[in-house]
């Protein structure tokens, strides 16, 4: 019995997942639900990926001291070494015991981009007809979503998906291979749908369309770069992603000619392979991350943390809306830490949480007189001043300007001199604050000096006077009542 295999090829994080999640609905076997990889808080609807097979493709890559996410190309001819051969095996044994004699199945595992050649001569030796179908994104997108699930740096996700994409790429010439746009995937559904639909069942016009479009949900998009911005960091980047979208116009296969003539050997962009020249490189394109942390009483850490990569425009202004998708009871502190890995200034406009406004402090920061805080560490820290319980959306409109070392030291310099002409404001008003209480102090004795010497006096008067009255008093008594009357009315007392 003659079968036919849907091999589902893309880079992490472009999207793949829902294409396998249609492939299903269409009627491609794709294994038994118990052995998929569980669904997580990234992709609750589930990989759709068997978790024997990435199982041995781990294997295989950890055997070459390599991982999913390393950007470093496997030795040359690996397919030939012992460990490939012994994967190879595991795969047979695999695929013989979870599709059987099925007639059409499929798989998706994005580490298949890489390990292509071991899977071909299984399906060989099985005389399997496979379709490629590969699922494509911006780059950059690619990267911003492995920076919010992973972490990652922008520029560790766009080397990951430069050697994905040319690892596929160098395999599938002249291969039976339909391309297909993420962004049209999403944005127009019905003929995308239609088109794998042609592609898998040629001929088959029962096979249901409708009911794998209710797979596609537009809100799984976070992200939408313009490929613009891509070639403004890269332009063998950007002609690398052309490639894609040619081939996904040409509706058939993809020749190698299409490619030929852009495809570069990974080895060759060595600001992809080296960090320490590629992370200063990469700073002037004005590509940071910004991160939110929320203490719930264990500290600040990474699994407690929302990312954005943003791209810094020319007049320094940023605006960021971070949201936390799982409200935490019991959030005892926020924590935003504007860029990584670069010396800055930032003035605050507004922060809000949920729509109310509230303040921040900096750490290790200096304000000058434009009211910028003036960072001296590459990782500037800006604390809360109130906790919220259960934080939802923080929105952020900020200035920032990015330093160069001579800048920094301008901005130490004058942070000094503001310091130390404060330094001495304070000690001018401190010295005039204590010269007016000193004055204060002896006109105050003075005072009580005064009293001290009048008060003997005050008191021998008082005494002659209330014997006066007393006197008066006795001598009224004797007069008669009608003038007795009359004085008492005049001094009632």
């Amino acid at each position: 019995m003659s079968q036919d295999a849907v091999c589902i090829l893309g880079m992490h994080r472009s999207g793949t997942s829902l294409l396998a999640n249609i492939l299903q609905e269409m009627g491609v076997y794709l294994g038994k639900p118990e052995n998929f990889v569980s669904p997580n808080f990234d992709n609750p609807e589930g990989f759709f990926e068997n978790k024997n097979i990435v199982s041995i493709q781990d294997g295989l890559l950890t055997a070459f001291g390599s991982s999913w996410n390393s950007p470093m190309p496997l030795p040359e001819n690996w397919w030939l070494a012992e460990a490939a051969q012994a994967a190879s095996a595991e795969l047979e044994k695999c695929l013989t015991a979870e599709f059987g004699d099925c007639a059409i199945w499929g798989w998706k595992d994005p580490r298949t981009c890489l390990l292509l050649p071991i899977w071909e001569r299984v399906l060989q030796e099985r005389n399997i007809n496979t379709r490629y179908i590969v699922l494509f994104r911006n780059p950059l997108d690619v990267a911003k979503s492995l920076a919010l699930r992973d972490g990652y740096s922008l520029l560790d996700g766009l080397r990951l998906w430069y050697y994905y994409s040319i690892s596929m790429l160098s395999f599938l010439g002249n291969k039976n291979c339909l391309f297909v746009d993420y962004d049209q995937l999403i944005d127009q559904p019905e003929s995308a749908i239609a088109q794998i639909q042609a592609f898998i069942f040629p001929g088959d016009a029962e096979n249901p369309v409708k009911p794998a479009l209710a797979r596609v949900k537009k809100d799984r998009r976070h992200s939408q770069s313009d490929p613009a911005e891509l070639g403004e960091i890269s332009q063998n980047l950007l002609e690398l992603y052309q490639v894609f979208k040619q081939a996904a116009q040409l509706q058939g296969q993809v020749t190698q000619e299409l490619y030929a003539n852009k495809l570069r050997s990974y080895r060759e962009f060595a600001w992809l392979i080296n960090p320490n020249n590629a992370d200063v490189w990469f700073m002037r394109r004005k590509f940071f991350p910004s991160t939110l942390f929320y203490d719930t009483g264990a500290g600040f850490c990474e699994e407690l943390s929302a990312r954005i990569i943003f791209k810094l425009q020319p007049n320094g202004d940023i605006q960021l809306e971070f949201e936390i998708k799982d409200q935490l009871d019991g959030v005892v502190g926020l924590r935003w830490d504007p860029l990584e890995g670069a010396v800055c200034r930032c003035k605050i406009d507004e922060i809000c949480v949920d729509g109310k406004t509230t303040s921040v402090k900096p750490l290790g920061a200096w304000r000058n007189n434009d009211g910028y805080d003036e960072f001296s560490s590459r990782d500037p820290i800006y604390l809360f001043n109130e906790n919220y319980d259960r934080p939802h959306k923080i929105s952020i409109h900020a200035h920032l300007e990015i330093a160069d070392p001579e800048l920094v030291l301008g901005w130490f310099s004058t942070a000094m001199d503001q310091q130390y002409a404060r330094a001495v404001q304070i000690e001018a008003e401190r010295a005039t604050q204590e010269q007016e209480a000193r004055q204060q102090l002896a006109f105050r004795e003075k005072q009580i000096y005064a009293m001290q010497r009048t008060y003997p006096i005050l008191e021998y008067v008082t005494g002659l006077w209330k014997k006066a009255i007393a006197q008066v008093k006795k001598i009224a008594k004797r007069l008669p009542y009608p003038l007795w009357a009359w004085l008492r009315s005049v001094f009632p007392k």
